[in-house]
């Protein structure tokens, strides 16, 4: 995506670009961006699945229960991405 754009909009040849990436990216930043998002996809199924399987009040009660779910992500998932990226950054 960033290569795509880089070149076809900001007119910057394709080897400059990875050259400056290979210098700028370290692995250590591309795994804690993959782990980051094992995390959110594991708090944000739990809170789905907890949510999702309590629900009464037949299509009033899903709508309510999409909402807070969403909220509840939302929330977890700003919290988190702060408490894990410091863990990320000070190993």
């Amino acid at each position: 995506g960033g290569l795509l754009l880089s070149v076809t909009e900001l007119n910057v040849s394709g080897e400059f670009y990875v050259n400056s990436l290979v210098q700028v990216l370290y692995l250590r930043d591309v795994f804690s961006g993959i782990g980051k998002s094992f995390f959110f996809a594991y708090f944000i199924g739990i809170i789905a699945c907890l949510n999702g399987l309590h629900v009464t009040g037949g299509a009033d009660g899903v709508g309510r229960a999409t909402t807070r779910t969403v909220v509840a992500a939302s929330i977890t998932v700003l919290i988190s991405d702060f408490f894990l990226t410091k863990l990320f950054l000070l190993s």
